[in-house]
């Protein structure tokens, strides 16, 4: 897969590459990619763009009270900003693991060898059980064995709740 950077609104650098999840929160002018320092997803007025500021540039004086980490959504509004988490196609494809105590039911089912069903059963362990403490938690969920463990360590973490 092949990745250039952008310019973006206010001067960020903004990632597209092939994958649609991705590209179509961009902006197209180019520049090669270098170091993505802190990429983040940037949504005002229902349009979104990848940034890899950290999203100081677009934010400017709106800033967020806390810091925003690499694969994070700010989403800038009348009530100010809000940091989420950015999906899990347009985190995997700019390389970054999905957080499976963060993860939504579409981003657990996005990940390799994590269907719906497995996707709902792990939601279920999570709210159940709470948050998981090492991927190795996943044996706590029906259907999860120690092989498809060690590859989801490939494309999630487990973070702090």
């Amino acid at each position: 897969m092949k990745a250039r950077a952008h310019i973006g609104a206010f001067g960020a650098v903004a990632l597209l590459c092939a994958l649609p999840a991705v590209a179509r929160l961009l902006p197209r002018a180019g520049q090669p990619l270098g170091a993505c320092a802190v990429p983040v997803e940037v949504v005002e007025g229902g349009r979104a763009r990848l940034v890899c500021d950290g999203g100081r540039a677009a934010l400017g004086s709106r800033a967020c009270a806390e810091p925003a980490r690499a694969g994070d959504r700010i989403v800038l509004g009348a009530e100010g900003c809000r940091v989420q988490t950015m999906a899990a196609g347009p985190r995997l494809a700019l390389g970054l693991r999905v957080d499976l105590n963060r993860a939504s039911l579409a981003d657990l089912a996005s990940l390799p060898g994590v269907g719906p069903v497995l996707a709902e059963r792990i939601l279920a362990e999570r709210a159940a059980g709470g948050p998981f403490v090492a991927l190795a938690d996943l044996d706590r969920v029906p259907g999860v064995g120690r092989g498809l463990t060690e590859a989801l360590g490939a494309v999630a973490f487990v973070g702090e709740r």
